[in-house]
This record gives structure tokens, sequence and C-alpha cells, in this order.
């Protein structure tokens, strides 16, 4: 059974999520649930949109995506706790950012726990193939060219 279809951390990656989606800021409840995991007394930004980084043609929140893609690719255990899964999708890389930067971040703005992801894997990620349900639709965001394995 896969970590997806057991235990998902739907309360801590939502608001990633929904910040990710939003034209706005949001709402005061969605700053104060991003405060509370980030650790930070951020300050509330614009988020940076994923289509000013990169041509993206639809509206998809990268930040769910990285952890629907891990989650899925998890066999459920009960040595994956919800801090470590958590940890593997970069929400301690997001915190340290959050406090460094002074502003509210999401997960697409750091970079996974590569090392942990590949122990909780039992192998480098790169040897795994993820299908893509939407044919190329944007839900699964590829990895962008200059990246090599390791980095």
């Amino acid at each position: 059974m896969k970590l997806i279809e057991k235990e998902f951390p739907l309360q801590e990656v939502n608001p990633f999520a929904e910040y990710d989606m939003a034209f706005q800021m949001g709402s005061k409840d969605l700053r104060e649930r991003l405060i509370k995991l980030l650790g930070s007394k951020a300050k509330a930004r614009r988020p940076p949109r994923i289509n000013n980084i990169m041509y993206y043609p639809a509206r998809r929140p990268p930040s769910a995506a990285r952890a629907v893609t891990l989650a899925s690719a998890l066999e459920y255990g009960p040595d994956i706790s919800k801090e470590i899964f958590l940890k593997a999708i970069g929400l301690e890389n997001a915190r340290k950012l959050a406090r460094e930067s002074g502003a509210l971040v999401t997960l697409y703005m750091v970079d996974p726990d590569r090392e942990l992801v590949k122990k909780l894997l039992g192998r480098d990620p790169n040897e795994i193939t993820i299908v893509d349900p939407m044919a190329g639709g944007g839900s699964i965001p590829r990895r962008p060219s200059g990246w090599a394995s390791g980095q």
C-alpha cells in the first residue's frame, strides 16, 4: 500500500497548495495557517507565481504535486511519520527560507531533502518513472533540463 492511500498530510499540504494558487495573498486564515506551518512570523507578500518563473499555461499547485508524487511512490510503513514525509518534501527548507527572508514561502520555492527522499525510496529518484495521467497537461512539474542527478 502506498503512503498516499493510507496517510497523506492534507492539513499541512493544502495551505501551500492554496498559497500556490492565490491570485492575491489569500485570506487571513491562510496566512495564519502558513505562519503556523513555517514557524515564522514572516510577513505576508503576494507569492511568486509559477507562471512568472517559467511558461506554465495551466494553474496547478506545484507544492501539492510534489507531495502527491512522492506519496504515490512511497510504500506506507511505520518508519515514515508525517514529520519525516514533510521534511522530505522540503518543509524544513521552507521554514529556513521563511526565517531568512522574513516572508511567507511555499514548497516550490525550496528544494526537497533529496538525500532523505533517496533513503525513503531505497533508490535514486531518477530511476523511478512517473506516468503523467494528464498526458502533459501540466499536473506533474517537470524537472528542468539543467538539473542533474544529485543536485
